[in-house]
């Protein structure tokens, strides 16, 4: 959003931050938390200029593994790949969504319920962090 001259004022009703990006503009990077925001550029008191913005959450991930190759240890219930992944909805960026693998829990069950131990080769999840 570009405002006026120099002296241009930036208002932020809402989630999120405003950022300078050269004289008359700012970036605007949401919050993790959907809401509304209004950014208001005042460059002197007659010329003032609002724009208003829904702040919406993922709906939905995708993971597509181009190769199709896997990564399996035998002998351990686990499988890996190397994926590309979507966030949607895509009328959308989430340009700065950052992910995280990290552990989740795994019971033992069918052949492997006898084992009674949790492997850490057997644990997998990922998580949407958005900064």
């Amino acid at each position: 959003m570009e405002g006026g001259d120099d002296s241009t004022a930036w208002q932020l009703e809402g989630p999120g931050t405003l950022s300078p990006q050269g004289q008359n503009a700012v970036l605007y990077m949401a919050d993790d938390t959907t809401g509304a925001a209004t950014i208001t550029a005042t460059a002197d008191v007659c010329k003032e200029q609002s724009e208003k913005f829904k702040v919406i959450a993922p709906s939905k991930v995708m993971m597509q593994n181009p190769s199709g190759d896997y990564i399996h240890t035998e002998g351990y219930p686990d499988i890996g790949f190397q994926a590309n992944v979507y966030i949607g909805p895509d009328t959308v960026s989430f340009y700065n969504v950052a992910f995280e693998e990290v552990n989740a829990p795994f019971k033992p069950t069918g052949v492997y319920a006898c084992d009674g131990q949790l492997s850490p080769r057997a644990y997998l999840c990922i998580t949407i962090i958005a900064p």
